[in-house]
């Protein structure tokens, strides 16, 4: 029978080893184990598929399925209600011979019709074959879950659920005479009675566990009088350990400290049990069973609202430590990544210490995957006392924060108890010792209370436990990414020298000596620490800010190169483009993953990087990142030294868009272009360009502009690419706030906008021939050509150079900020350009200039200016091509995003085809298009000229891009043909990528030898 379950699901395009069967023995299902059950009562589940290892489609066998219509319809009810407790973004599909019934996974009472958000997906008709991948590539169809109904229902979840029950119930304590302003406290009250119907739900609250509670009330009025409240507390008190959640009173006083406080404390404590408010209406929806939300959701929401419900003194505080959780998808991503590593420990034996845990995300992942490797190892789920071994040496985790250390206490307990698989009797739950002061460890000394000192070294100072060095198999975490104090800088410099002093003092000599931390941000310092605490080639991972891999400051060059010299740096994930998105909500920065080894590296280590795409389906519709290792660019550590644009290039283009930049900046090295900003300096006079005046106050006379009779240029004077100095207003402002140079404002000029549009129709910059000068404001940078012998046609090059697509490609391919951070183009990216030196061109060249200007102010097309442009930098025709398909799909505006995620049309697809073709001409090749079985999917056949093309089989299809899960691209090799498979997004499929896929495979001895 599970043999034909498994090719019935298959049948929709899934391979047999993506499903995850729910057998009890698996250790894989360690997160699944709520949903592994033998009760008949129970949702009777039968497997899950992962993408990007989070569950996405859960399975249920039609066979257990009772034969009742309207018993079998409860089922699948009870089955949605089950899965909306786990607070994901899944689907559920009842499976049939040859069919699927696809629900979007809400609770029913989230649903007017749970069968009017169903899809039936049949195997034989349109769509069907390829349904369960086309969903794995994030391909939804617009009945499942896109309608507003489901958009708001996803509002409702599980997790903004118990998130805003906790807020409101946490700011109506508040309010109260004896809680308000006591933050510690009303968090420790609400975080017990979260913990109380945990164990309520979980059984270990029971009659037999606590029957002096059973004997006085229903279960959920347990908080509800003083004397219950009491009651309940000394019991968790005497049940568990000392450091969880502590009240200001000793247990001996609950009943008294109790009876003082407002009755309606009791009231709205009540609420988390589940008791309905005084409308009868219910605070938690019925459908959420303690049984069944993650432990890892219940600290993620905790953490929030502990963050959230803080005051705003104290959140300037946690802004100042940087107290930011981690998303546990991304926290996941990164510890299986790192486990995945160790090479200096049998893996279930590890050692892990997070240096900066916070409320624990990656402590208790690295607690729960060490259970299932131990399980793995053994054949035998760990029972209690190995789950305690584990727990108190194999994990650390070090904070500055106690009250975020005590929610990771909370974590780790309710970790414990959830994978024991016999928790009771309650004599078992607990601990042997508080887990504050053995596994997690405050790290402030006795001179640095909270929140007196907000700000202190923790992890990279003194107050580490003793004998941590050289003891750890994997270092991970996420350290503060927010600037210091500057009088942290010194400390924060010292702990890298200091580091590097002990490494190797030799090759590590620069460091040692010159080192600088940029802007007092703490995140390098700690990558560099825990070379110390990692065991030599442990494993190092990290969430960072990607600041690391563009800056391009002195100091932030200096600071990325000193820790690729001292640091076997393994593997970059570049999240920029996922910023503002659900794979890391209410993060508006740009991250990046960092994985290494503990050794220094050797003069030819490679990396590889990988920057995972833009894409709304995957990211906002599922808060999934794809990770594509086709695409990953092996990048060798020394080159950044050499290019230290060469991430952001990659990032926003290809290799081919390396050749290019290459090209560009070899004009620089061979004399014939110089910097924008030193060639104005050096060639047209100092003080001849810059930004505008300013308007702010009054200070400075500018009654000389009035004098000069200038004209006025603003944003709103509606000037278009020539500035028509009779139709802008007079200059009339006596004073000003800055006047700046005269010399600015003095014709030929050209200005540019200091926001430059990406748009292809806005003008990013206009000229200025006649002889009134043009005062122009702030929102504008001007290069003045007066005083440049032959200054008239000095501009008009400018203006065509600065209208060009080479400026806004450059920029793109080299700049810190545009394209990550912002959308716009910066003056000091301006004054960086290749300016390839007028007087170096030939007469011919200048007088081409002048006829193209003449040609493009009666035409307004800018193609002719990139021509023009383009032949004075020797761009040739293909990257040329380069550069258009870069700029299509890399701008960072709506259009060009849309455009990039667009599916591929049949004429763009025919294009390709021929352009591949062409780039492999003397291979004397057929390049076709073949099998549109997949939305998702489009493929191309390679044969010899005079063979016929093969067909795909389907089965070979599914099979190779669930072997390539998360690539964008795979190859199949039969007899004489290659078959490509790419994504359906037209940014895999421009001609410069046709042409980038023919030099891959002509370096591939297979391809020519067939």
């Amino acid at each position: 029978m599970k043999s034909n379950f498994i090719k019935s699901v298959e049948g929709f395009g899934v391979s047999a080893r993506e499903i995850l069967l729910f057998d009890s023995s698996d250790p894989r299902l360690i997160d699944y184990l709520s949903l592994v059950s033998d009760d008949p009562s129970s949702p009777q589940l039968s497997g899950v598929i992962e993408a990007s290892g989070r569950p996405l489609i859960y399975l249920l066998d039609a066979q257990n399925l009772s034969k009742s219509p309207s018993d079998s319809t409860e089922q699948v009810h009870q089955a949605l209600n089950v899965l909306a407790c786990r607070g994901e973004l899944a689907y559920l599909a009842v499976v049939y011979a040859g069919q699927l019934d696809v629900y979007p996974v809400q609770s029913t009472d989230q649903m007017n019709s749970p069968a009017s958000q169903r899809v039936v997906v049949r195997e034989g008709h349109s769509g069907g074959v390829g349904f369960i991948r086309d969903l794995l590539e994030g391909d939804v169809p617009e009945m499942l879950g896109q309608s507003r109904q489901a958009r708001s229902a996803q509002r409702k979840t599980v997790e903004n659920t118990l998130f805003n029950l906790l807020m409101n119930v946490g700011r109506e304590l508040n309010t109260t005479g004896a809680l308000q302003g006591q933050h510690e406290t009303i968090l420790a009250l609400t975080g017990r009675a979260l913990l109380t119907r945990f164990l309520l739900d979980r059984d270990i609250i029971t009659e037999s566990t606590f029957p002096e509670l059973f004997a006085s009330c229903n279960t959920i009025d347990c908080f509800s009088s003083p004397r219950l409240a009491a009651l309940t507390n000394s019991w968790l008190d005497t049940t568990f350990n000392g450091d969880l959640l502590k009240l200001p009173v000793p247990a001996r006083s609950y009943k008294s400290w109790f009876s003082k406080l407002d009755p309606s404390v009791f009231k709205k404590l009540s609420f988390i049990l589940g008791h309905a408010d005084e409308s009868g209406q219910q605070p938690l929806p019925g459908f959420i069973n303690f049984a069944h939300v993650p432990v890892g959701l219940l600290s993620e929401v905790y953490e929030r609202y502990a963050h959230g419900n803080l005051d705003s003194g104290v959140r300037v505080s946690a802004r100042q430590e940087s107290i930011h959780y981690t998303p546990r998808h991304i926290a996941e991503y990164i510890l299986s990544e790192a486990f995945d590593g160790v090479t200096t420990a049998p893996t279930h034996q590890a050692k892990v210490l997070d240096p900066s845990c916070g409320a624990g995300v990656f402590v208790i992942l690295a607690f729960r995957r060490l259970i299932a490797e131990h399980w793995a190892a053994s054949g035998v789920r760990p029972d209690t006392w190995k789950i305690r071994d584990i727990l108190y040496n194999q994990i650390a985790g070090f904070d500055i924060n106690r009250s975020a250390l005590t929610l990771a206490a909370l974590g780790l307990y309710l970790s414990a108890l959830e994978l024991d698989p016999e928790p009771l009797p309650t004599s078992k739950l607990k601990f042997d010792h508080n887990l504050i002061g053995s596994v997690l460890h405050l790290v402030r000394t006795n001179s640095e209370p909270w929140p007196e000192h907000s700000v202190v070294m923790g992890s990279l100072g003194t107050a580490v436990p003793a004998n941590v060095n050289a003891q750890y198999d994997v270092v991970v975490g996420n350290p503060p990414w927010s600037s210091f104090p500057k009088s942290f800088s010194q400390r924060l410099t010292c702990v890298v020298r200091d580091v590097a002093q002990r490494r190797d003092p030799e090759h590590l000599d620069e460091v040692v000596k010159t080192y600088q931390n940029p802007d007092q941000v703490p995140d390098l310092p700690f990558v560099w620490k825990s070379m110390d605490w990692a065991k030599p080639d442990g494993v190092i991972a990290f969430a960072l800010h990607a600041r690391v891999l563009f800056k391009n400051s002195d100091q932030g060059l200096e600071a990325r190169n000193s820790l690729f010299k001292a640091l076997n740096v393994t593997g970059i994930i570049n999240g920029s483009a996922l910023r503002n998105s659900r794979v890391w909500p209410r993060i508006a920065a740009q991250f990046c993953l960092l994985f290494g080894r503990n050794a220094l590296p050797t003069s030819h280590n490679y990396f590889n990087y990988i920057s995972p795409q833009h894409e709304r389906s995957l990211n906002n519709g599922q808060g999934r990142m794809r990770i594509d290792f086709h695409s990953k660019d092996p990048v060798q550590a020394a080159a950044l030294e050499e290019r230290p644009h060469l991430l952001k290039t990659l990032y926003k283009g290809t290799p081919l868009d390396v050749t290019v930049i290459d090209h560009i900046q070899s004009l620089l090295q061979q004399g014939y272009a110089m910097q924008l900003q030193e060639y104005w300096d050096t060639r047209v006079g100092k003080g001849r360009c810059g930004v505008g005046f300013q308007t702010t106050s009054k200070k400075q006379d500018a009654s000389v502009l009035i004098e000069l009779g200038a004209k006025m240029l603003s944003k709103s004077s509606g000037a278009g690419y020539v500035i028509n100095a009779k139709l802008l207003p007079k200059f009339d402002y006596p004073r000003l706030h800055r006047v700046r140079k005269i010399t600015l404002y003095q014709p030929p000029l050209v200005v540019i906008n200091k926001a430059p549009g990406a748009g292809a129709d806005t003008e990013t910059a206009r000229i200025a021939l006649g002889k009134i000068p043009i005062a122009y404001n702030e929102s504008f940078y001007g290069y003045s050509c007066k005083g440049h012998p032959q200054a008239t046609a000095l501009a008009k090059y400018l203006f065509a150079v600065l209208n060009s697509d080479l400026l806004r490609y450059y920029t793109l391919m080299i700049s810190s900020q545009y394209g990550i951070e912002r959308e716009v183009i910066h003056k000091a990216d301006i004054e960086k350009f290749p300016f390839v030196r007028y007087e170096l061109l030939s007469e011919a060249m200048k007088n081409r200039i002048d006829s193209t200007y003449n040609e493009f102010v009666n035409s307004y097309d800018r193609t002719i200016l990139n021509d023009l442009v383009y032949s004075i930098y020797e761009i040739d025709r293909y990257a040329r091509q380069v550069i258009s398909d870069t700029l299509q799909v890399g701008l960072p505006v709506a259009e060009s995003k849309n455009l990039a995620e667009r599916p591929v049309t049949k004429a763009e697809l025919k294009l390709f085809c021929r352009e591949l073709k062409k780039a492999l001409e003397p291979t004397l090749v057929n390049v076709s298009s073949v099998y549109d079985t997949l939305r998702s999917w489009n493929f191309i056949s390679i044969t010899p000229k005079c063979s016929p093309s093969i067909d795909l089989r389907h089965e070979d299809v599914i099979s190779e891009i669930a072997d390539a899960s998360g690539s964008s691209m795979i190859t199949i090799r039969s007899r004489q043909c290659t078959h490509i498979g790419i994504l359906n997004q037209y940014r895999y499929w421009t001609l410069s990528r046709a042409r980038l896929i023919a030099l891959q495979l002509l370096k591939d001895t297979r391809f020519l030898k067939d």
